[in-house]
């Protein structure tokens, strides 16, 4: 899926993330993207998918 704004390597940051955390559990979960700070953060968030299974994996 292509989020309007996020570039490719952004993009690849948030895969390489979600690789190794698994499913993001919430938009806090988000700032742990490298290049991804609050402000995108907001921006973004209604993009995304959250799992509320995170923190049982």
């Amino acid at each position: 899926m292509s989020i309007r704004g996020i570039g490719p390597s952004l993009a690849e940051s948030i895969v390489v993330t979600r690789e190794s955390l698994g499913s993001f559990s919430g938009p806090e979960d988000l700032l742990l993207i490298k290049g991804m700070g609050p402000g995108r953060v907001a921006k973004f968030k209604s993009s995304f998918s959250f799992s509320k299974d995170h923190a049982q994996q």
